[in-house]
C-alpha cells in the first residue's frame, strides 16, 4: 500500500502537521460524501462527490466533483481498479 505525507489545504502555520493518507481506487468512491483530495500543491482539500456515472457497455467511469460552492469539475477513470487523487488518512496502530 503506497501511502503519502501531506498537509491540510487550510493549515497555514508555518511547519502544517504532516499526516500520513493512502490513495483511493474509483470503485471506493460514494457519491454525495466528503473525500479528501490531492491538489497541485500537494496538499489537502476536503471536497464533494456530487455524483458517479457508469454504463453497461462501457468500462470507464465519470466523478462529478465539487469545492466549495462554485467550482466544479469531473474526473474521468479507466475502470474501478484506477488509483484516484482521493486520499484517505491512515490511523497509526499506536
Amino acid at each position: 500500500m503506497e501511502t503519502i505525507k501531506a498537509a491540510l489545504r487550510s493549515d497555514r502555520h508555518v511547519k502544517p502537521t504532516m499526516r500520513t493518507y493512502r490513495r483511493m481506487t474509483a470503485g471506493e468512491l460514494v457519491a454525495r460524501r466528503t473525500y479528501e483530495s490531492l491538489d497541485r500543491n500537494g496538499k489537502v482539500a476536503n471536497v464533494k462527490v456530487t455524483s458517479i456515472k457508469t454504463w453497461k457497455t462501457r468500462s470507464d467511469i465519470e466523478v462529478h466533483c465539487q469545492f466549495g460552492k462554485y467550482e466544479h469539475w469531473t474526473e474521468t477513470y479507466a475502470s474501478r481498479d484506477a488509483l484516484t487523487d482521493f486520499v484517505q488518512e491512515v490511523k497509526d496502530a499506536g
